[in-house]
């Protein structure tokens, strides 16, 4: 099985270098049942395709990928034309976690709309698992908004270093208004 998936990943690698579009997809179906490394790599780089297609595919089947997709995500967020900041913001709302918060919210004041749209969806999917109603959606965005902006800014600066724990807590009080 391993060999197996190794092959695919291989031959899909070969796919996503063509410029035919048709192949680049193929190769995207192929690997995105196989939830491992180097498919997340694989998947990373084709949310920097050129073409919104690809990306995203890329973004559905990185979000199947869950919690091992999220760190090369949050690098790809900060990079990149911002055809690529929207895809990973895209993709990290899909996975819903937590973590990826402190790093959305900074790039709330992206100097892209587009990119700023998609960090809001984002941080909107992942504070409302629970489908709640779009109202109570946007009073959760405005109090995280405000307990972001109240940080020092050396926390701020410093995204990673907001412990889950503080999220978590966050999110537990702010899940009282729903």
């Amino acid at each position: 099985m391993l060999n197996e998936n190794h092959q695919k990943i291989t031959e899909a690698s070969e796919l996503l270098k063509s410029k035919n579009l048709t192949k680049r997809l193929l190769a995207l179906e192929t690997v995105s049942e196989i939830p491992i490394r180097e498919t997340v790599a694989l998947l990373i780089h084709s949310l920097q395709d050129t073409s919104w297609h690809v990306r995203e595919c890329a973004a559905k089947s990185i979000s199947k990928m869950g919690t091992m997709a999220v760190l090369p995500l949050l690098r790809l967020l900060k990079e990149g034309i911002w055809y690529t900041r929207v895809a990973a913001a895209e993709a990290l709302g899909k996975i819903g976690d937590e973590r990826a918060i402190p790093f959305l919210l900074e790039m709330l004041g992206d100097k892209n709309k587009s990119v700023c749209k998609a960090v809001r969806e984002a941080l909107l999917a992942i504070g409302s698992k629970d489908k709640e109603p779009l109202e109570k959606q946007e009073e959760w965005l405005g109090k995280l908004r405000q307990d972001w902006q109240s940080l020092p800014v050396s926390e701020k600066e410093q995204p990673a270093k907001i412990s889950l724990c503080r999220i978590k807590k966050l999110r537990h009080l702010l899940r009282g208004i729903f």
